[in-house]
C-alpha cells in the first residue's frame, strides 16, 4: 500500500509511520542548529587548549589565570555545554510530541476498526506496540537523526582540523579508526535484528500477562498458576536467549572501541613524542591531537548507533503501519444518508447470510421486527442468535443480503449515529475501572445530574448505591470486580436509560443473576422496554412477557412461533429450545 503526504508517494512501513507522528520539523531543525553551535565549540576546544599550552611554555604558569587564551576556552566550553543542554531539551519535547502523536493516531486506527479485527488479536501484543514499539521510531527522529547530523559535522571538522595541524599524523591515526569502524558495522547490523527479535518477545510477554492478569479468577479457580508460570517462564526464556545474543555483541563492540582508541592512543604517543623531541612538533599540537582523538571516535560510535536505531525502527516500523492501516474502516461510509433515531421504524433482515469463515452460522430469508415491538429470538446455544444482535449492532456486516431499518439500509448510515440509536445488553455486563458514575454516563459527552440520577433511579440503583462509601462517586474495580452480579446488571441498566435509545437488543440479560436479583432487573427492564424496539435473545420464560413475536433459531434459520397469547406455547418452545 502506498500513502500520498503532501504529493509525495510513501511507500515504506517506516516512511509511513513516521508521516502518522507528523514530527515537529521546526523544533528538530531548531535542535541541530543549536548543537551545531555545540559542535563548534568541540572543534575550537583542542586547538584553543593547544594555544594555551604553548603560550604558557613561552610566558610561564604565572600567568596562566588572566591569560586571554583561558578566558577564551573557558567561554567556549561554557558556551558549548549551554548550546548542547538546550538542544538536548528541544529534542526531549520533539521526542515526546512525536511519540504522543504517533501513540494517538495509532490508538484511532485500532479502536476504529470493526470488531472482526479484534477477534483475531492479543490485546497485550497491541498494548505492547502502541507503548513500546513507537518509542523507537521517536528515538530514531530526535536522538539519532541529530547524532547523525553532529556527529558526521564533528567527524568532518575534526579530520578536515587535523589535517591542517599534521597530514602524515593524521592519516596514521584515522586509518586505524576507519578500520576499526567498518569491522563494527556488521556488528551493528546484527543488533538491530536481534533488537527486532526482543521487541517481537517483549509484545509475546504483554499479551500472555494481560491474560492472566485478565482472567486471574479463572487462573485461581482452575488452579492453573503452575502452567501459567511455565508458559511465561517460556516466553521469558526466549527473551532472554535473544537477550544473551545481544549482550554477546555488546561485548565484542566494547572492546573494539577500546582497542582503536588504544592503538591510537599509543600510536600518538609514541610518534608525536618523538616529533615533539626532534622539534618538529610542539607539545600544544600534540595535546591538540590526543583531544581530537576522542572527537572522531565519538561521531563514529555516534554513526554506528544511528544505522542500528535506523534497523531498529525498520522492524518496529512494520507491524506498526499494518496498524494504522485500516482496509476495512468501521466507521467509513463513502456518502452516508441522513438518519436520526427519530427515522427508525421497522427492522427487516433481508436474504441475511453470515458465518465465521467458512462456515455458515446464520440464514435468514426475511425477518421483520416492528417497530416499538417486543420480539423474542430462541434457540439451542450456538444456533447464531447472539449472531443476529451482533448484526444488527453492526459488530459483523453480513455476507449477503441486508437489514434495514425504516426502509434505509443500516450499512449507509454513519455508524457513531446508528450505535448511539442502540442500547446492548450482553449477559454479563462490562463495566470499566472507575466510578459508578463514570460508568452510568459512559460514553456522554456531556454530563446531567438530574438525568443521572433518574437513570439510576429507574435502574433500580439508588437501593444499593446509597449504602456505598461514596456512593455514585464509589469504585466498581476493574471489570466490576468489587460489585455483585447484580449490581453490575443495574448498573448496565442504568447506562441505557441515561442513553435513551430507541432499540434495545438484550442478550440472555438475566440468564446469570439469582431470583432476588433477577427480580429487581425484570422490573427495570419492563420499564425500559416500554415504547422501544426490542429483541430479545434468551432462555429464561420471565423475559417473555407481553411479546409481540417470537422466532425460533431452527438449524440456522428463523421459524416464526405463533404466540396465540398462550403462555403454554411459550413454554413449549423454550423447553425445545433447549
Amino acid at each position: 500500500m502506498e500513502i500520498i503526504v503532501m504529493n509525495r508517494r510513501i511507500r515504506s512501513p517506516l516512511a509511513r509511520v513516521i508521516a502518522a507522528g507528523n514530527p515537529p520539523r521546526l523544533l528538530i531543525l531548531a535542535a541541530i542548529v543549536v548543537a551545531l553551535f555545540d559542535v563548534a565549540a568541540t572543534l575550537a576546544f583542542p586547538v584553543l587548549t593547544r594555544d594555551l599550552i604553548d603560550h604558557l611554555g613561552t610566558t610561564g604558569t604565572g600567568a596562566a589565570l588572566t591569560s586571554p587564551q583561558l578566558v577564551l576556552l573557558v567561554c567556549v566550553l561554557v558556551g558549548g555545554a549551554l548550546c548542547g543542554a538546550a538542544s538536548a531539551y528541544m529534542l526531549a519535547r520533539a521526542g515526546l510530541s512525536i511519540l504522543h502523536r504517533t501513540q494517538r493516531r495509532l490508538f484511532e486506527s485500532v479502536a476504529d476498526r470493526p470488531v472482526a479485527f479484534f477477534d483475531g488479536q492479543e490485546s497485550g501484543a497491541l498494548v505492547s506496540r502502541i507503548t513500546g514499539d513507537t518509542r523507537v521510531i521517536a528515538q530514531l527522529l530526535t536522538n539519532g537523526i541529530s547524532g547523525l547530523v553532529t556527529g558526521s559535522l564533528l567527524l568532518v571538522g575534526s579530520v578536515v582540523v587535523l589535517a591542517l595541524l599534521d597530514g602524515p599524523l593524521t592519516a596514521m591515526i584515522f586509518a586505524i579508526v576507519i578500520g576499526t569502524f567498518v569491522l563494527m558495522v556488521p556488528m551493528v547490523m546484527r543488533l538491530a535484528a536481534i533488537n527486532k527479535a526482543i521487541n517481537g518477545h517483549t509484545a509475546d510477554v504483554g499479551a500472555a500477562l494481560t491474560r492472566v492478569f485478565s482472567g486471574i479468577r479463572l487462573v485461581k479457580a482452575f488452579t492453573a498458576e503452575p502452567m501459567e508460570r511455565d508458559r511465561i517462564a517460556a516466553h521469558l526464556a526466549h527473551g532472554e536467549l535473544a537477550g544473551r545474543r545481544l549482550a554477546k555483541v555488546q561485548a565484542t563492540l566494547s572492546p573494539a572501541n577500546g582497542l582503536a582508541i588504544t592503538a591510537a592512543l599509543i600510536l600518538l604517543f609514541t610518534y608525536g613524542t618523538a616529533r615533539v623531541a626532534a622539534g618538529t612538533l610542539s607539545a600544544g599540537t600534540l595535546t591538540a591531537f590526543i583531544l581530537y582523538i576522542f572527537n572522531i571516535i565519538a561521531p563514529l560510535i555516534h554513526l554506528s548507533r544511528f544505522i542500528s536505531q535506523y534497523r531498529m525502527a525498520q522492524g518496529a516500523a512494520e507491524p506498526l503501519a499494518d496498524l494504522l492501516q485500516a482496509p476495512t474502516p468501521s466507521r467509513a461510509v463513502a456518502t452516508p444518508v441522513r438518519w436520526s433515531s427519530t427515522d427508525a421504524g421497522d427492522l427487516v433482515l433481508e436474504d441475511v447470510r453470515f458465518g465465521y469463515g467458512d462456515d455458515p452460522v446464520l440464514t435468514v430469508d426475511r425477518l421483520v421486527i416492528p417497530a416499538g415491538a417486543r420480539t423474542a429470538i430462541v434457540g439451542a446455544s450456538g444456533s447464531g442468535k447472539s449472531t443476529l444482535l451482533a448484526l444488527l449492532e453492526r459488530f459483523y456486516a453480513p455476507q449477503h443480503g441486508r437489514i434495514l431499518c425504516g426502509g434505509v439500509d443500516i450499512s449507509q448510515i454513519d455508524l457513531t449515529v446508528w450505535r448511539q440509536a442502540i442500547g446492548y445488553v450482553p449477559q454479563t455486563p462490562t463495566l470499566v475501572s472507575g466510578t459508578i458514575r463514570d460508568n452510568i454516563v459512559y460514553g456522554a459527552h456531556d454530563i446531567d445530574e438530574p438525568r443521572l440520577l433518574a437513570a439510576a433511579a429507574a435502574a433500580n440503583c439508588l437501593e444499593f448505591v446509597d449504602r456505598l462509601p461514596g456512593g455514585l462517586d464509589a469504585a466498581v474495580g476493574e471489570n466490576g470486580v468489587l460489585l455483585s452480579g447484580g449490581q453490575r446488571q443495574r448498573i448496565a441498566l442504568a447506562r441505557l436509560f441515561y442513553r435513551d435509545p430507541v432499540i434495545l437488543l438484550l442478550d440472555e440479560a438475566t440468564a446469570s443473576l439469582d431470583e432476588a436479583n433477577g427480580q429487581l432487573v425484570m422490573q427495570s427492564f419492563q420499564r425500559l422496554m416500554e415504547g422501544r424496539t426490542t429483541v430479545i435473545v434468551t432462555h429464561q420464560l420471565g423475559m417473555l412477557r407481553d411479546l409481540d413475536r417470537l422466532y425460533t433459531v431452527v438449524g440456522g434459520r428463523l421459524v416464526e412461533t405463533d404466540l396465540g397469547a398462550t403462555r403454554p406455547v411459550v413454554r413449549e418452545t423454550l423447553a425445545a429450545a433447549s
